[in-house]
């Protein structure tokens, strides 16, 4: 494990279509956030993810993130992963920039009724 960083990623569950990954700190070994790995129908991985409200703005997103595309590539799998992110939200859409996530397209989400944001990521 890399010293410096600050979190280590635990996997919650673990199913063939689906993946939760713990994000813990490693000063105290709080649970801080989740991320969520499903495969869809179309054969791509999406991903979501939170991390608790009093954990936001610290960089704990983007380590978190960058640890589950990690483990993601390490597994030798080539697959493109998907992002969905309302257009408001814009500390999100910048974690997925920071991780290496690509804007694919931004769109009227009908079912939110509101604007959208995805991304995608190939390993």
């Amino acid at each position: 494990m890399d010293k410096n960083c600050r979190l280590k990623v635990e996997l919650s569950k673990n199913e063939p279509s689906e993946t939760i990954y713990k994000f813990i700190l490693n000063e105290n070994g709080e649970n801080i956030g989740w991320c969520h790995t499903k495969l869809n129908k179309f054969g791509a991985v999406e991903i979501n993810y939170e991390i608790y409200s009093q954990y936001r703005g610290l960089g704990y997103s983007i380590e978190g993130i960058g640890s589950v595309l990690k483990m993601l590539k390490d597994s030798n799998l080539n697959m493109k992963i998907v992002a969905k992110v309302i257009e408001k939200n814009i500390g999100a859409w910048r974690v997925l920039e920071k991780t290496g996530f690509n804007l694919e397209k931004v769109f009227l989400d009908k079912d939110e009724n509101t604007m959208a944001r995805i991304y995608i990521y190939n390993i």
